[in-house]
């Protein structure tokens, strides 16, 4: 069941063009000033006059100017993946480990069992979550995940797992016989939310269906969604 959209969220930083368009700025002003300074003869004991030398001298500090740049935006950028890196790394994760396999039968009491892990740094809080069963008539569109609206008093600690329990709705025989038969898909979908420490919004989704062959749920087509 470990199939999913990652999108996952970055944490703020700053936006690099805007970082470049300032030092492109920066380095234009310092060419102009050096040109003024040099070429054009603004200070007095230049009294008006250059030389060859002047104009690469300053060719030479607007390109030491524009090397020095280039070599701050790459250490800006590698400080930006690792902020994001470390980012990652630390906060709450919460993510479907399996579903249970059952055999569903008709006119019982029965429950699938979904369970959950951490694998990030930080507890997972405040949690809320949703879940639905639908008999679908096959072929069927596949339904989006229930927005979160169950608030559970639980805090999954990093590196913990806790198990869900569904009960599915009581199934007809000729319910079962239909899905035996695959007229009729079991369309599981659960939704969490959650929050951590340092302030993270998590959201995790799945939605399957059931292969009444193989005892297990098999995920949409398009996977399924952590961020």
């Amino acid at each position: 069941m470990q199939e999913y959209r990652a999108s996952r969220q970055q944490p703020p930083t700053y936006e690099t063009p805007a970082f470049f368009i300032l030092l492109l700025v920066c380095a234009l002003q310092f060419f102009v000033i050096a040109y003024l300074l040099i070429v054009a003869g603004a200070i007095p004991r230049f009294e008006g006059k250059s030389s060859p030398t002047d104009a690469v001298l300053v060719l030479l500090t607007f390109s030491y100017v524009v090397v020095n740049g280039v070599i701050l935006g790459v250490l800006y950028r590698q400080l930006q993946a690792t902020e994001t890196s470390n980012y990652l790394t630390l906060r709450a994760w919460l993510t479907v480990a399996r579903v249970k396999r059952i055999q569903i039968i008709a006119g019982a009491n029965q429950v699938i069992e979904i369970e959950t892990h951490n694998p990030g740094g930080l507890p997972a809080t405040a949690i809320k979550g949703a879940s639905r069963i639908a008999l679908l008539r096959v072929p069927f569109d596949w339904p989006s995940a229930p927005d979160p609206t169950d608030f559970e008093a639980l805090v999954l600690g990093p590196g913990q797992y806790n198990t869900l329990s569904i009960e599915i709705p009581s199934i007809s025989v000729d319910d079962i016989r239909a899905i035996v038969e695959r007229r009729l898909a079991v369309i599981l979908s659960v939704t969490w939310a959650y929050t951590d420490p340092i302030g993270s919004v998590g959201r995790t989704e799945i939605v399957a269906e059931y292969l009444p062959d193989r005892w297990t749920f098999s995920p949409a087509p398009k996977g399924n969604a952590m961020e």
